[in-house]
């Protein structure tokens, strides 16, 4: 029985394809060594094995999850430097608000 005619669509089929371990690693741009690493230290989501005597295996919409959960945190992530511009603008509003408050206490008088 083949995946298409089991009535699946075009994005249940899609969720699960697999890739190999070495075509993985060529598409995030690493080692297999170190995708195993990652796998090992909790960094990466674990492969699976179709059969007990097929190489290892990830499901691609698992990859495309992980992928998408490091940008938005990297995307989250506050850097130093955003940091301290924040800070900045902080003292600078409220320098505006003593300068406002300085003005109209002129005008008043």
């Amino acid at each position: 029985m083949s995946i298409q005619s089991t009535g699946l669509g075009k994005d249940e089929r899609r969720s699960l394809t697999l890739i190999r371990k070495k075509a993985l690693a060529d598409e995030l741009g690493i080692g297999t060594w170190t995708l195993d690493r990652w796998v090992k230290q909790g960094k990466f989501p674990p492969p699976i094995y179709p059969t007990d005597t097929s190489p290892a295996c990830w499901r691609v919409k698992d990859i495309a999850a992980w992928i998408e959960k490091r940008r938005a945190k990297r995307r989250k992530a506050p850097t130093t430097r955003g940091k301290l511009w924040q800070e900045m603008d902080e003292e600078e509003q409220q320098r505006a608000k003593r300068r406002k408050q300085e003005e109209s206490n002129d005008d008043a008088q």
